[in-house]
């Protein structure tokens, strides 16, 4: 497919697409598998900083540096998603990770049972925590969180992001610790995203295509 740009600046071509990635946080995190993500939600100090329950969380929310949730940049993949969670409990305190692929997208609601432990694919290398009985995540959006991650106790909101309410000093983190003056980040894979090698792709100070014409 060719690329044609004209005099006046205006580009051509058949296809174009872009690359997914959060205004929030520009950063391309590299796994040590070489793996590539992007972040897309991050809470800081929930004990003292939290989201509001009328947050936009369907399309993207900024609070502040400490606190944004952008997982609907989830709605542009389909089939799978990978996603990892970084955690610790408190400021300084040791981070642990947990990476698996689910089969729906994690803004989706009344997904309790395709997200349970055994309806994931768990990434468990080195490097990797494994709660057993926790599995993905998916919309709950209750009276205390909109985003929960499956621990296979329908309602439970252990594993939140985006949440509003407080909890023993803190939030529900993931594998069942309470995070107070730490952190818990979800990641979103995305060089295993599905692309058209057939398209002209837009990135950060680069177009890529098989052919450019200057006319």
């Amino acid at each position: 497919m060719s690329l044609s740009i004209k005099k006046s600046g205006i580009i051509e071509t058949e296809l174009f697409t872009e690359f997914i990635a959060n205004a929030f946080d520009t950063t391309t995190y590299v796994e040590p598998d070489g793996s590539a993500w992007i972040r897309i939600a991050h809470h800081n100090h929930p004990d003292t900083k939290r989201f509001a329950q009328t947050d936009s969380f369907t399309t993207q929310v900024y609070k502040e540096a400490d606190v944004w949730f952008n997982v609907s940049l989830c709605n542009y993949l389909s089939g799978s998603w990978e996603l990892m969670v970084k955690q610790a409990a408190t400021a300084g305190g040791t981070e642990y990770k947990w990476r698996w692929i689910q089969s729906v997208n994690p803004m989706s609601t009344g997904q309790f049972e395709a997200t349970k432990a055994a309806n994931v694919t768990k990434i468990t290398t080195s490097g990797y925590s494994n709660a057993s009985s926790y599995g993905g995540c998916y919309a709950l959006i209750n009276s205390n969180t909109y985003l929960c991650c499956n621990n296979g106790t329908n309602g439970n909101w252990f594993g939140s992001f985006g949440c509003w309410t407080l909890y023993q000093g803190g939030m529900p983190g993931y594998s069942g610790t309470i995070v107070t003056t730490g952190y818990m980040d979800l990641y979103l894979r995305i060089d295993n995203a599905k692309a058209n090698l057939n398209a002209t792709s837009f990135g950060n100070g680069f177009i890529k295509s098989k052919e450019i014409i200057e006319i």
